[in-house]
């Protein structure tokens, strides 16, 4: 019997088996990255006194990402992040006075990725959207709240963003990213005169990272 049809199986199988292994291997993809965070409206705005605003400064912001591809263009991504910031409160009345306190902004997101260009491509542009959480805090907001003046609600919103992806390596990317995180401040202040109203933020992300295809 000739062993040329069982070496060609073998071969065929071998082949198969191999381009299994690196398709499941793309199917998650791990990315930290870095960048910088950028809110656009203070927390906090109270004019019916003594203007009173808290306003969180821009700064670094870390996290990272999971993400696993349902098909070549489409997959579901989570994110954490925490960036170490500041806030400051202004009072203006007679005299202006800028009080700064030790802040932290933490974040996480659910969202869809849609690969625009073809996924085989080295270069590729991507969209997302999704759910998002982010929670701000920093020392007087945590003493308001520890003592009954102030309590804080779940800042459930979305995200929006786009990306470029440049494969720089055998299964991994350099990323960059911006993404627009849009929800509302929702504080609740029982025996407090000041005017909390829910604002809709935009803090904005810029980052880069790399993408590990696992």
């Amino acid at each position: 019997m000739s062993r040329r049809p069982l070496v060609a199986a073998a071969f065929l199988l071998t082949s198969l088996f191999s381009a299994s292994s690196a398709n499941a291997q793309s199917k998650l993809e791990f990315s930290p990255f870095v960048g910088a965070y950028m809110p656009t409206r203070p927390l906090v705005a109270d004019t019916t006194g003594a203007t009173e605003i808290f306003e969180t400064k821009s700064d670094v912001v870390f996290g990272v990402r999971l993400g696993y591809w349902l098909s070549g263009r489409f997959g579901l991504e989570g994110s954490l992040a925490l960036s170490p910031t500041e806030t400051s409160l202004l009072v203006a009345g007679s005299t202006t006075q800028t009080i700064k306190f030790r802040a932290s902004a933490f974040m996480a997101d659910l969202r869809g990725r849609f690969d625009v260009t073809n996924p085989s491509a080295p270069t590729r542009l991507h969209l997302n959207a999704g759910l998002a959480y982010t929670r701000s805090s920093n020392a007087f907001f945590d003493l308001a709240h520890e003592i009954g003046q102030l309590k804080f609600k779940t800042s459930l919103g979305g995200v929006i963003g786009a990306g470029v992806s440049r494969r720089i390596g055998n299964g991994v990317d350099l990323r960059l990213d911006i993404e627009d995180r849009i929800y509302k401040t929702d504080f609740e202040s029982p025996t407090s005169t000041v005017n909390l109203k829910s604002r809709t933020q935009h803090d904005f992300i810029f980052a880069t990272g790399l993408g590990f295809h696992l």
